[in-house]
């Protein structure tokens, strides 16, 4: 009883014990008239029970008894004493107490479960693992597995091993090979051979997925695999190209000696040339679309392959964005003159005309919740992906949508095309990216991601917004300026923002081969820096306190350091840090050294002493360093002194540092002082 969708079923034959996903309604958020918002769930039923349905959800959330007649809300149920006082009702008014499901999750961050992530949701529920099943099976999972239940999720892409106790009860649960995002997993099952088969759905609904699959899991317990890395030094070229490959980063665990072999394919599927060695060159002749697959077995016979693309008869162009002045920050209502350089082997280039400046698309993007993430360091930078794409593809989002074609959801193309000339579109969208909804598209329910930022979906609304337009002209000259608003220098954000200049070309492509898109993206950070983001030596201590909106900088001891790799000082007049240094708080003073290059290298600017501040809660101040005229990408030291500094006194506490350009006012340090912690 009580029951909304329940899928996928399992029954553990050794103590009959029932599992399954329960697929939860799609609210975003709680009501205060209807109740809680959506929660998928992850049943156990050992006996007959009550999982209370329609009257409650997740750990027995409780919906109000609403009428419907006169839209009006009466009490929450009862999960103890649940009543169907439905018209409609045949059976029990008296209900059973309703049962608590074994986890449960929202579209959002669980609370409870955090591990179960954010996104779309259909929990499913998978089999139990008895070891004494498979005595005589060649390839049994391991005792570690033993007893455990495995749940999995179609949406999310990912296995949960679940521990539990004597009784069958939940004890703890963890990421089963967690580096691995299934394509939608939708049965899983343990085979007579010990190995867990898994039917993979694939990406989109409703469709003849390519990444639609019956896959097998099986446990090694011996020798492993090689671990294949591909790469090439040049991925597209013109004819004739000669590419080195390269099996750097391919690795044994077991350090077997190891066999290479390279296949390289060309249009249609058709193997030009096989190789041996781990890094061999080939040169390609004819133009085409090429793949390089790299075959890695061990002594043993283990083996793994990776794979790669090469483009050969289109040279990719060559794109870059230079900005003239200070490459670190930008200031607000301060204008930034750039300049675009786009070269291409076959076009010629924006210089000598070849290229028309109308074909360069140049934009300017304020962010304000700042700089994006880094990406991870490889041996080779993948292609520029624009970061909605990216929020995009590294989401759930691709499970209901395509790029170009209808799934449960429209194609994004379609929603480009809906809302083509609709100046109102990307804020309406980046909200319901974040809350959800239907009604537009049909009564399907996009479900909300509430976990996203406000950036991140007004990115992601604005590459969806994007598919399809014809790149006629660029936004912004390929040389020019753009200024930031100067509302940025008041954030409430004391870090600021960041701007973004961009820069993409697409040639017209070369040998039959279709044209190749490069871009270039030069990122300013706002002149404010929290002093704690920086790399803190010995001596540094980093403190977080609700009081205040940025964490505190504590240096102990004289001559530690805050480091910040490769700022530009170039127009840089000085900086102006926000600091207290309280008596309250045992603070004996000192002064900030700005140093490039390491904690001793040359002194280009320092703060006058910072005196130590009587009374109680101490506004922050501000200590001001003027620089030395320096140029170019330098590591920037704050160094803080004080020579008469004894054992572990705290000398004072940094909030910010804001860097000044030329005559320019600063924004200026969060002007409360760090709350009282009762004394040192």
């Amino acid at each position: 009883m009580g029951h909304r969708n329940p899928y996928r079923i399992s029954v553990d034959k050794h103590t009959g014990f029932l599992y399954w996903g329960e697929v939860g309604p799609d609210a975003s958020v709680d009501s205060a008239q209807r109740g809680p918002m959506g929660h998928d769930e992850v049943n156990q039923a050992k006996k007959p029970g009550n999982y209370g349905w329609p009257y409650f959800v997740g750990d027995n959330k409780a919906y109000f008894d609403y009428d419907f007649a006169t839209k009006t809300p009466g009490p929450q149920f009862d999960p103890a004493h649940p009543v169907n006082e439905s018209p409609n009702n045949t059976g029990l008014r008296d209900l059973p107490p309703a049962q608590k499901p074994m986890f449960w999750y929202p579209a959002g961050k669980s609370a409870e479960f955090p591990l179960v992530g954010t996104g779309g949701r259909t929990a499913m529920a998978g089999p139990v693992f008895h070891r004494e099943d498979f005595r005589i099976a060649p390839r049994p999972f391991p005792a570690y597995y033993d007893k455990k239940f495995f749940a999995y999720e179609w949406m999310r892409g990912w296995i949960m091993s679940v521990t539990m106790d004597a009784k069958g009860d939940m004890v703890s649960m963890e990421r089963f090979m967690p580096s691995t995002k299934f394509s939608n997993p939708i049965d899983l099952e343990f085979s007579p051979s010990g190995d867990l088969y898994m039917l993979e759905y694939g990406t989109a609904w409703f469709q003849g997925n390519p990444d639609a699959r019956l896959s097998r899991i099986e446990y090694n317990p011996g020798n492993r695999a090689p671990a294949v890395v591909v790469d090439v030094d040049k991925p597209a070229g013109p004819l004739p190209l000669t590419v080195a490959l390269s099996s750097a980063g391919t690795a044994d665990a077991d350090a077997d000696a190891l066999r290479y072999a390279w296949t390289i394919t060309g249009p249609g599927g058709v193997v030009v040339a096989k190789i041996g060695g781990a890094n061999p060159s080939y040169t390609f002749d004819k133009p085409g679309v090429y793949t390089a697959a790299l075959t890695v077995t061990d002594a043993k016979g283990a083996h793994s392959t990776a794979q790669t693309r090469i483009v050969a008869g289109n040279t990719p162009p060559q794109v870059a964005v230079e900005v003239v002045g200070n490459r670190s920050f930008y200031f607000p209502g301060t204008p930034i003159r750039y300049t675009t350089r786009v070269t291409d082997r076959e076009d010629g280039s924006l210089e000598n005309g070849g290229i028309a400046a109308d074909r360069v698309v140049v934009t300017a993007d304020y962010l304000k919740d700042g700089p994006p993430a880094p990406e991870p360091a490889g041996h080779r930078a993948p292609p520029a992906v624009p970061p909605g794409r990216a929020l995009i593809e590294g989401g759930t989002c691709l499970s209901c949508h395509q790029f170009d074609r209808k799934s449960i959801g429209p194609a994004y193309n379609d929603v480009a095309a809906k809302y083509r000339g609709d100046a109102t579109a990307l804020a309406r969208l980046a909200t319901k990216i974040r809350t959800g909804g239907s009604g537009v598209w049909g009564e399907v329910m996009m479900p909300p991601h509430p976990q996203l930022t406000e950036a991140q979906t007004t990115q992601m609304a604005s590459y969806i917004l994007s598919l399809g337009q014809k790149k006629s002209g660029p936004s912004l000259p390929a040389r020019g300026e753009y200024t930031p608003p100067a509302a940025t220098a008041q954030s409430t954000a004391p870090a600021g923002g960041a701007v973004a200049l961009r820069a993409e070309y697409t040639d017209k492509g070369a040998n039959g081969l279709p044209g190749a898109e490069a871009d270039n993206t030069v990122v300013l950070r706002a002149p404010i820096v929290v002093v704690a983001s920086g790399e803190l030596g010995e001596g540094v201590t980093r403190m977080q306190v609700p009081q205040l909106p940025v964490p505190m900088t504590m240096p102990s001891k004289s001559g530690s350091f805050t480091r910040f790799k490769q700022l530009d000082l170039s127009g840089i007049a000085e900086i102006v840090f926000g600091v207290t240094a309280s008596a309250q708080y045992g603070a004996v003073g000192g002064k900030i050294e700005v140093r490039v290059d390491s904690a001793t290298g040359p002194l280009v600017g320092e703060t006058e002493t910072i005196q130590p501040q009587t009374g109680q809660n101490a506004p922050a101040i501000q200590a001001r360093a003027p620089l030395k005229a320096t140029t170019g990408l330098h590591d920037v030291y704050f160094v803080f002194k004080n020579d008469q500094a004894k054992g572990q006194q705290m000398l004072f506490i940094v909030l910010t540092a804001t860097f000044v350009n030329g005559a320019s006012t600063p924004a200026g340090a969060p002007a409360s002082a760090p709350p009282s912690t009762g004394g040192r």
